[in-house]
């Protein structure tokens, strides 16, 4: 007997973990699931992050069978740095409890083999492949966060180089302030949200209706999508987070980078600035797309 196929995604943020399948696959399990749709894909959200890694891995095994069903392949996507190799956590700055710890030990949770990337590689691809990207064949975006985050998809695949892009971390001043990192100038230290925080003595919802705010913003961002464009020179620069979504800020970043590029003669095609399809959404799609390749 054939089993019916039921990829699951999962998106670990340092707060809370969601999990997501595709709805036809769902209903082929479990009518009475309790989630969200998006553009056919059903989503859970708001199951805790714990402190403790193996209590977290149940927590999320139980909101798979309550929901979902008995998956027949997972991808996990993780903040980072990981090992993909080892599928080890191996830089956890937002949860100390969890680092140096191994999705294997979910894999025995699971009884199944997990793939495992980084965050924003799972957010990129699930813009790739069905978001605002999914019309190009290479597309580089950026997570707009708590931190920064960037990757690469190129024909439909996460481009993996030695470790993780860091995008996020490009030197834009080796003077500029200090970064989390222990770099000076990244982009991470002008854009992110604890950097904004710090500049403006404000959480960032608070921030909307203040436009020097994100003329500061465009400055540093439409800046970084210059520097991509002369290092990869991508079709697309797809700008994901709820951040992106801030009213005038794609126009402002658009301009910048246009008075930044000088190398192209006019006839060149240069790479659209767009904004993300999914918003808070992209990771857990993009680890759905990444779970139905490992089969």
């Amino acid at each position: 007997m054939t089993t019916s196929p039921l990829h699951v995604g999962i998106d670990v943020g340092a707060g809370t973990v969601k999990i997501a399948a595709p709805l036809e696959q769902v209903l082929n399990f479990n009518r009475r699931w309790n989630g969200t749709v998006v553009d056919g894909y059903a989503i859970v959200e708001g199951i805790p992050t714990l402190p403790d890694f193996e209590k977290t891995g149940v927590a999320v095994h139980n909101a798979i069978r309550d929901n979902f069903g008995i998956p027949t392949s997972i991808a996990i996507g993780c903040f980072g740095p990981l090992n993909l190799m080892t599928k080890k956590i191996i830089k956890s700055p937002n949860l100390p409890e969890w680092e140096g710890c191994y999705f294997t030990v979910w894999e025995d949770i699971f009884d199944l083999k997990i793939t495992l990337d980084n965050d924003a590689n799972c957010a990129i691809l699930g813009e790739a492949v069905h978001g605002a990207g999914k019309d190009y064949r290479y597309v580089v975006g950026l997570t707009l966060g708590s931190g920064i985050g960037g990757s690469e998809v190129i024909n439909g695949e996460i481009k993996h180089g030695l470790w993780d892009l860091e995008l996020g971390h490009m030197c834009l001043d080796p003077d500029g302030p200090r970064c989390g990192c222990g770099q000076y100038g990244c982009l991470e230290a002008y854009i992110s949200t604890n950097a904004l925080r710090q500049k403006f003595g404000a959480e960032p919802r608070d921030l909307a209706d203040r436009p020097e705010v994100w003329q500061y913003y465009a400055k540093y961002l439409g800046r970084a999508c210059e520097i991509i464009t002369m290092c990869n020179n991508p079709e697309v620069i797809v700008l994901c987070g709820g951040i992106a979504k801030q009213p005038g800020l794609l126009e402002l970043v658009i301009a910048v980078y246009q008075s930044l590029i000088r190398v192209f003669p006019e006839e060149a095609s240069l790479p659209r600035i767009v904004i993300g399809h999914f918003v808070q959404h992209s990771g857990v799609i993009g680890a759905v797309e990444l779970a139905r390749r490992a089969t």
